[in-house]
């Protein structure tokens, strides 16, 4: 069956149409018309349900494709990744080189000026032309010279001694060749600029692929920036952002409906406004943000300094749990001190420093690995060793670190859920 279903627009076929009509006309005028099999109705019938699928039903199920960026292909995927994630689509890059010219009489300054063109032999000669004057030392026989590929692309990236054709050859110059590959960064036109390799159009899977992977969420317009930008701020958040670049429903197992993104952010003492002013710095305004699935929903209203248009932005906030832990130090000569191993769980973790200041540590859902809180403490001075390390969440006393499918021993986090730690009440060395 044809029409709207789950995975978008599919066009109906010339029977379904038939079908249709037929139908219809039955419960219309019952059998006045006649449509069996040979008559004219029928024929007619059949006629304009070829007309519509070759041509409506069809062009609504492209029109339908090229609203989605996991569908749409050609002009409306490149305007669609502009416009909803600010992706632009990467063009063809034509490739530089240098060619070398020679002439047979010396004497004189000669100057071979830019746009001359230079080619590969045929068949399917590749094109480059001259890109900045060059001129003949007066003694010299030969000068080398920058030229960059017509077209774009890889097509421009030749081997060395290939571009030996001189379309429009300059007055007593005798031949040309290009003496190292071109577009090969490893080797430099006469400026000292590496030369540019020529690279093809960013094809439609390649732009979708880039544009919906988990490493780019629109705007300004990684995970990594609104990370960064989160981070940033003086309170410290941190934050886990959730997506989902498919056209179907929690199809990543993290509840987000088709086409969204999910801010969890541990403001850590930043302001909503703060928060929402970060968060629209650094993604696009077509962006769609969803909040409450993996944490407590909270959002606030922002001015855009371009449209002067207000936005509302959307995010979650995770559920805190603050650790006790206990370790077991094996010290020797030289050791720094508790307080020192205090700061290093700490700034680990996350939460409050030995002096009571704020400290960043893992982000929203992130595991408390005991591997790596080990680690952080066996680089400091003097220790040898730790013997054990009890990571408490509960407030009973024990350990609540289990095995993880990988096989380390860690305090599994939840998706809506950050870990925090308070070095001056809460760490025991011992």
């Amino acid at each position: 069956m044809g029409g709207f279903g789950p995975d978008g627009y599919t066009a109906r076929e010339i029977a379904e149409l038939f079908g249709t009509y037929q139908d219809s006309i039955d419960q219309t005028y019952g059998d006045d018309l006649e449509p069996y099999e040979g008559s004219f109705n029928r024929a007619l019938f059949q006629a304009f349900a070829r007309a519509v699928h070759d041509n409506q039903e069809q062009d609504l199920e492209a029109l339908y494709d090229s609203l989605f960026i996991a569908t749409a292909e050609g002009p409306h995927l490149t305007q669609l990744c502009a416009e909803r994630l600010d992706v632009q689509r990467q063009e063809a890059i034509r490739a530089t080189g240098v060619v070398e010219w020679t002439r047979n009489t010396a004497g004189s300054e000669q100057t071979i000026p830019g746009g001359v063109p230079v080619a590969t032999q045929p068949p399917d000669s590749i094109e480059f032309r001259t890109t900045e004057p060059a001129t003949f030392d007066a003694a010299s026989a030969t000068v080398q010279q920058p030229i960059r590929a017509v077209e774009g692309g890889t097509v421009g990236n030749v081997g060395a001694d290939r571009i030996t054709r001189m379309p429009s050859p300059p007055g007593a110059v005798t031949g040309v060749t290009n003496p190292q590959p071109t577009g090969d960064p490893a080797f430099d036109l006469p400026g000292g600029e590496p030369q540019t390799l020529g690279q093809d159009r960013e094809t439609d899977e390649e732009l979708r692929d880039r544009a919906l992977s988990p490493g780019s969420i629109g705007g300004a317009a990684t995970v990594g920036a609104v990370s960064e930008a989160i981070r940033g701020l003086e309170e410290r958040p941190s934050l886990t952002i959730y997506t989902n670049r498919t056209l179907s429903d929690n199809a990543n197992g993290n509840g987000l409906p088709k086409l969204s993104a999910e801010l969890v952010i541990y403001r850590r003492g930043a302001t909503d406004q703060q928060i929402a002013e970060t968060i629209h710095n650094h993604i696009s305004v077509g962006e769609r943000l969803v909040n409450g699935i993996n944490g407590t929903a909270n959002s606030a209203t922002v001015t855009d300094d371009v449209l002067g248009q207000q936005r509302t932005i959307l995010w979650s906030e995770p559920t805190p749990t603050a650790l006790s832990i206990s370790v077991d130090v094996v010290t020797e000569a030289g050791y720094e001190g508790d307080t020192a191993v205090q700061r290093a769980i700490a700034g680990y973790i996350g939460g409050t420093d030995p002096e009571g200041g704020a400290v960043p540590g893992l982000d929203v859902s992130e595991d408390v690995v005991v591997d790596e809180l080990e680690s952080r403490i066996t680089d400091l001075d003097g220790v040898v060793g730790v013997a054990s390390v009890v990571i408490d969440a509960d407030g009973d006393g024990q350990d609540d670190t289990t095995a993880r499918s990988d096989g380390l021993q860690a305090y599994v986090v939840a998706s809506d859920e950050v870990v925090e730690v308070d070095a001056t009440s809460a760490i025991t060395v011992s």
